[in-house]
């Protein structure tokens, strides 16, 4: 055999394993950011500032109010991410969500994927931006995840006098970025006596293992606290599974038709997974799913009173 030959059967094997080797090199470059940032971004629980608007408060005494859950999708709509979203398409769809909050009438939001400002989705606080349009006086921005310009949690919107509001983060859970609550304490309108609490819910997408110890830290506040209570929120997770149900059942709480396959809250599987759960004091009067495509959830819409 020609030492050509000799040489070019050499340097096949090595140029295969630079095929190889360069994309597994990438990927685990990756993977190792990816771990980095999410291990660096886990916002903690600690209190949170009430942010007050210029706005008059709900004073005068009602019957029933009216609640909202939106996940706001970092203000992507139903894009595939906000990364690829121009500055001035995710303000327009911020506002719409603001919009929406004040057509319906809304007294309390609970909100989730809620940024404040962040390099990746306009760089302003989408929280401030619908509270402001929706008529709220009152804000509480969540930052379960914070750090490396990231910003965002879950969070709270009220025209309800708030007081005494916290965050909390759950455990680190890798590779996905970290989720949590926000809690705060609201007065029912007209009445100073009958204060409750409001959690805005944000659970893990990827496990349901870990959906079920997030919900332990959920269902240790419900047992603990003396007020009556309203989750709200993103729970990544129907009736079809055990968790909830088993939730619901050892917390003492309702929600709206429980069993109803027909309500969808995320199209994309024809699933159930956005809740509103209230305390035995409260009575849900209505539910309803908007038909408005402002995130790749749909808004969840309730009507209470007091029992």
């Amino acid at each position: 055999m020609p030492t050509e030959d000799i040489v070019k059967n050499t340097k096949k094997p090595i140029y295969r394993r630079k095929r190889v080797v360069l994309p597994l090199s990438v990927l685990l470059f990756l993977v190792l950011c990816d771990l980095a940032i999410v291990c660096t971004t886990h916002g903690g629980s600690h209190k949170v500032e009430v942010a007050t608007l210029d706005i008059d408060a709900v004073s005068a005494g009602q019957d029933l109010i009216t609640l909202l859950t939106i996940n706001m999708a970092h203000g992507r709509r139903d894009g595939r991410n906000q990364i690829l979203q121009s500055g001035k398409a995710i303000r327009g769809n911020i506002d719409a969500i603001g919009e929406l909050i004040a057509r319906e009438g809304a007294q309390l939001v609970a909100l989730q994927e809620a940024d404040a400002p962040s390099w990746w989705s306009g760089g302003f606080s989408h929280v401030n931006r619908v509270a402001a349009l929706g008529s709220m006086t009152s804000a509480i921005q969540g930052t379960n995840v914070s750090g490396w310009g990231l910003h965002y949690g879950a969070a709270i919107v009220s025209q309800l006098e708030v007081s005494d509001a916290h965050q909390i983060t759950f455990p680190r859970n890798i590779p996905t970025f970290s989720k949590g609550f926000v809690v705060a304490t609201c007065e029912w309108p007209g009445d100073q006596s009958f204060r409750f609490d409001v959690v805005s819910l944000h659970l893990d997408f990827a496990s349901a293992k870990v959906r079920s110890k997030q919900l332990s830290v959920l269902e240790n506040l419900v047992t603990k606290t003396d007020r009556p209570i309203i989750i709200m929120g993103d729970f990544n997770t129907d009736m079809s599974k055990s968790l909830l149900p088993q939730f619901i059942s050892r917390t003492g709480l309702q929600t709206w038709k429980a069993d109803d396959q027909s309500i969808v809250t995320f199209p994309a599987l024809k699933s159930r997974i956005d809740w509103i759960l209230a305390s035995s004091e409260f009575r849900i009067v209505e539910q309803s799913v908007l038909d408005d495509v402002l995130s790749d959830h749909r808004i969840l819409k309730a009507v209470i009173g007091r029992r």
